[in-house]
């Protein structure tokens, strides 16, 4: 991924997991907002990748997560 700027790429769940895990999250904890942000997605195949739910569920918890086949415990 680029710095800065649009890339034209296919969006799978290892790259959704990737933005997550290396700009979104670490964007929202470099803000104090990890704790307070309710994560909402659709039911596309690269928001439901095992993966991504995975990390979905580390960083936010079952209780903030809202998206299509995301399981809560």
């Amino acid at each position: 991924m680029r710095d800065c700027g649009f890339v034209t790429a296919t969006v799978t769940g290892e790259r959704h997991a990737d933005m997550l895990q290396n700009r979104i999250i670490p964007s929202l904890a470099d803000k104090h907002l990890l704790e307070r942000t309710i994560f909402m997605q659709g039911g596309a195949p690269p928001h439901i990748a095992r993966r991504v739910k995975d990390l979905l569920r580390r960083s936010f918890g079952d209780d903030r997560v809202l998206s299509r086949h995301f399981h809560h415990a």
